[in-house]
């Protein structure tokens, strides 16, 4: 407790501060004024919990510094020590609020000790009655802007946003994905960045509302929300999605729908893990038709049951999706779905689904938040359906179904370092056992397949992109470049640059 001590006679004054001190308890005088502008030139610096103070000073009295201390903050305990049993001076200190009116001559060490315990005991039962105050109001806007969050339409809603005591001029919605410590950091961020805030926790995500001040000019708001926005993504694992800029608590619904679809949005990038909501396609329907075609691939082959071709159009597919930016994710991932639903439907009419059934697909897939992990996922189920087709329609363990297996190895994993006891660990047989199986099924080897589908892959990569041979050679599964140019020469006659100047020419 931090006490300030303001009286015209010196001797009162170091007897005040000496029987403070040598109590031994958790009081400090910061100051010691002999007039009333001094002693409220000390309050407004030092800001006391406890204020002792005479009545009659040199220039402004002690009631008049009481008054004007009021003014600088409502908090303080006044403590009034006089020589004046005066009915005016007693009526003024009841209306200025004073907590005690005791008599000098009356009051002893002891005495006055017990008079500051007491105003000890006021100021930190009016703490905690404020704090338990604060954090009622605090759960009642939780309450309230949670119920706005988790309702879309409806009285409820009105009713959440009616209870919200929101008078922004300017405010944004910001919806964050983090763990808990990120979470902390997002909320002292934005307890340094917003002039106001209320939030909630709802579907384990953090929904922020932050008054952004109140510039008429959307401009200078937009650049401070981008530099709050360049802060939030040097925090690390997170990712939020920010509304635009709203006046009035009426616009509320909106900013949770648009901070929430800015969020849903992340999903597609690697590095940008904070988005903008009008950074973001006003409908989804047009950038996903750029998908439809090679949907249609994927579906073609598999009418045609040319399962590897699907296969592979599956994951030409998903490495395409990856160069597009959606609103939405639950839109991407439902049109991602509905093709392997097609596929394990084919696989329930043909009793040979092989243990993946729609459920176990959407349980797999539905709650990944990042477009990479879940197109990976998204392949290996594909794999897995398509496998159970070619298991149901050539036999568990024939022979064909063992080449079958292989070639499905093969075409999935001819980037990395193939060797044949990979492959017959995959299919359960002994290596020596599959390579003659192999070659008596097909007539060559499993290493001269690896290779052409290897170089089948060099050959599109020449002809569709700019990459650098030795980029290719590392795409295909070769360590270098010289060494691929060697094979490519081998098995097409010419060196792989030639492919590319032929076309050129």
């Amino acid at each position: 407790m931090k006490v300030l001590i303001a009286d015209d006679e010196t001797p009162i004054r170091q007897w005040m501060s000496y029987c403070i001190k040598e109590s031994g308890e958790d009081f400090h005088v910061v100051g010691e004024a002999e007039t009333g502008e001094e002693a409220l030139e000390l309050f407004g610096r030092t800001l006391p919990d406890i204020v002792l103070t005479d009545i009659v000073m040199p220039g402004l009295d002690g009631l008049d510094f009481i008054e004007r201390a009021r003014q600088i903050t409502p908090d303080a305990c006044f403590v009034i020590m006089t020589c004046h049993e005066n009915f005016e001076y007693a009526y003024r200190s009841i209306e200025n609020k004073v907590f005690k009116y005791i008599v000098k001559y009356r009051t002893g060490g002891k005495e006055l000790m017990e008079v500051l315990r007491q105003a000890r005991d006021h100021i930190l039962l009016a703490r905690q009655m404020s704090a338990i105050a604060h954090s009622y109001r605090h759960l009642e806007q939780e309450k309230a802007l949670k119920a706005l969050v988790e309702q879309s339409t409806g009285v409820e809603q009105d009713d959440a946003v009616q209870q919200l005591d929101i008078s922004f001029r300017n405010f944004v919605g910001v919806a964050v994905e983090a763990s808990p410590e990120g979470e902390e950091k997002v909320l002292e961020l934005c307890d340094r960045e917003f002039k106001r805030l209320c939030f909630c926790h709802t579907r384990n995500r953090l929904f922020l509302v932050g008054n952004v001040g109140d510039s008429a000019s959307r401009l200078y708001t937009l650049s401070q929300l981008h530099a709050f926005a360049r802060r939030l993504e040097e925090t690390e694992k997170i990712r939020a999605g920010i509304s635009d800029i709203f006046s009035g608590k009426l616009m509320l619904p909106l900013a949770v729908a648009q901070a929430f679809r800015a969020l849903d949005s992340c999903f597609f990038s690697r590095r940008r893990t904070v988005r903008f909501h009008y950074d973001l396609p006003l409908q989804d329907e047009p950038v996903l038709g750029r998908l439809r075609e090679p949907r249609e691939r994927v579906l073609e082959a598999i009418r045609l049951q040319q399962y590897l071709p699907a296969l592979e159009r599956f994951r030409e597919l998903t490495q395409k999706a990856e160069g597009i930016v959606l609103g939405s994710s639950d839109a991407y991932k439902g049109f991602l779905m509905d093709i392997l639903f097609q596929i394990c439907f084919r696989g329930m009419e043909r009793k040979g689904i092989g243990g993946l059934s729609p459920q176990d697909i959407r349980r797999e897939l539905e709650g990944e938040s990042d477009l990479f992990a879940f197109n990976e996922r998204a392949k290996e189920c594909c794999r897995k359906l398509l496998y159970s087709l070619l298991r149901e329609e050539e036999g568990r363990r024939s022979g064909n179904d063992v080449v079958t297996q292989v070639k499905m190895y093969v075409e999935e994993h001819y980037a990395e370092p193939v060797s044949l006891e990979e492959i017959a660990a995959f299919v359960h047989l002994n290596p020596s056992y599959l390579s003659g199986l192999y070659k008596q099924k097909t007539g060559e080897n499993i290493s001269t397949y690896l290779t052409a589908v290897r170089l089948n892959r060099a050959d599109k990569l020449i002809r569709e992109t700019d990459l650098r041979l030795g980029q290719i050679a590392a795409l295909v599964g070769y360590p270098n470049a010289s060494y691929f140019s060697q094979i490519y020469k081998k098995y097409r006659g010419g060196p792989p640059a030639g492919l590319r100047d032929g076309e050129k020419g």
